[in-house]
């Protein structure tokens, strides 16, 4: 017998290698989770896929082709022949297409981390140690056309019956929206739309008005649309929306922002890069250009002890003296992954007996000092930059309200973090986070915006 035939009564082993088909997109090792079927119908050049007629979803299978290219690579690896044994020559791994290696992860370890800012930052988080080639997968709710199971007819039927008729039941549309998770949103949006035949989207826009209808459009939006409507809005029309561009595109994984690009062309048939680079200027554009080539370091790979070292000094040497080489900062800080700046700047401290940030605050101004230290503080504590970034909205004469709603709804989606937000807004202004929101708004608006925080 064979190596490759077995007993008719006898089942064959499992495949060794995992395969990925090229027509659906979905956790293989998770049934929670389901990909509905690609739309037939493309959308119009001209119609945003918040805005699409009743009957018609978002294309997913374009935006799946813009993401990745799930075909094989053709070209085979080299042979050689040593005595009988065939050996293969080692080919580098493909840091070009490194969404196509989130989807084997994806396969081979179910659903994807929390949220896309992860956890509180420890010193030197779990590593690589294998040796191989692996990547974080895009976060909940960053991949096209994923909808979690189950009836949602219910929270349809609701959600029309608060907007049907004279008057709008507020209350009611956030009761129902502000609870779902990132593919409960998707689901009951698809859902109304099926179910009740109209646009769940439209519907709440034209029922609702000011920073409430923003909040609430918002979350219909999912995050990945939100993040992609932000980036649009940051850029669009005379001049730019800076702190939109860091909250959206800073700090984020190489998954997501292939995710948040590819829907940016998908949507508006336009390079978000093209875009971001064309409304910047001098240095900031570097380093945003820079971001988007998505090549960061991941976090599962090991820190490199001797890389750490030299990078700290690069830095220390870029600032020191009247000429300061920001290219050079802006090259560290894009590459390297949260693992490493945290290495980086207990390294810079050991060093130059002086924080890193602190040095950031010295040497830089304006939008690139922003941006550095956005990044850096990701990398550092996640939960106390977005706790600070709220209280920034509040503090002072009047309150944001445009950057409140903005931070509030990105937070809300990671339930983990959010509850870490308000821990470490506490520790650090000794105040309860919801009711500082709370004092800051009023009417309908103040009740989503503490549904959301809840």
């Amino acid at each position: 017998m064979s190596y490759n035939q077995y007993p008719p009564n006898r089942q064959s082993p499992p495949p060794r290698s995992i395969q990925i088909a090229s027509s659906t997109l979905e956790y293989s090792d998770n049934s929670s989770l389901q990909s509905p079927p690609t739309p037939t119908t493309a959308l119009p050049r001209d119609i945003h896929p918040r805005h699409i007629p009743n009957n018609q979803v978002l294309d997913t299978g374009l935006l799946l082709d813009r993401i990745s290219n799930l075909r094989p690579d053709p070209t085979p690896l080299t042979p050689r022949r040593r005595s009988d044994t065939l050996l293969q020559a080692p080919r580098a791994p493909d840091t070009t297409n490194r969404l196509r290696l989130n989807l084997c992860i994806l396969n081979m370890v179910g659903p994807p981390a929390p949220g896309p800012y992860g956890g509180p930052a420890a010193p030197y988080p779990p590593q690589n140690f294998q040796g191989g080639p692996s990547v974080s997968p895009p976060s909940r709710g960053y991949i096209p056309g994923q909808v979690a199971p189950g009836d949602f007819r219910r929270e349809a039927d609701a959600l029309r019956k608060a907007m049907k008729g004279f008057g709008t039941d507020e209350k009611a549309l956030i009761q129902v929206l502000a609870p779902l998770d990132p593919l409960q949103m998707a689901a009951v949006r698809s859902t109304y739309a099926n179910h009740i035949n109209r646009d769940l989207y439209k519907d709440v826009k034209s029922e609702t008005s000011g920073y409430l209808r923003q909040g609430l459009l918002a979350v219909i939006d999912g995050p990945l649309m939100h993040d992609v409507a932000l980036v649009r809005d940051a850029v669009d029309g005379v001049g730019t929306k800076e702190w939109l561009l860091n909250d959206v595109l800073l700090g984020r994984s190489n998954a997501d922002l292939s995710a948040i690009m590819a829907a940016y062309e998908a949507t508006y048939r336009r390079s978000l890069k093209k875009d971001v680079e064309g409304d910047l200027s001098f240095k900031t554009r570097s380093l945003f250009g820079l971001v988007l080539r998505t090549d960061r370091q991941e976090e599962t790979l090991m820190v490199d002890q001797r890389r750490i070292e030299l990078e700290a000094r690069n830095i220390q040497s870029a600032t020191s003296g009247l000429m300061k080489n920001a290219e050079e900062v802006c090259a560290i800080f894009a590459r390297s992954s949260d693992n490493e700046l945290r290495a980086i700047n207990n390294e810079f401290n050991r060093r130059y007996h002086l924080p890193l940030e602190k040095h950031i605050e010295k040497e830089f101004s304006g939008h690139m000092k922003d941006a550095l230290l956005h990044m850096l503080r990701t990398a550092l504590n996640p939960a106390m930059r977005d706790a600070e970034l709220l209280e920034e909205c509040m503090k002072g004469m009047g309150t944001k309200d445009e950057k409140l709603v903005v931070r509030v709804v990105r937070v809300h989606w990671n339930r983990g973090h959010k509850d870490r937000v308000k821990a470490a807004y506490h520790d650090k202004y000794k105040k309860d986070l919801i009711q500082r929101v709370r004092g800051e708004t009023s009417g309908d608006y103040q009740r989503l915006m503490v549904a959301l925080l809840e």
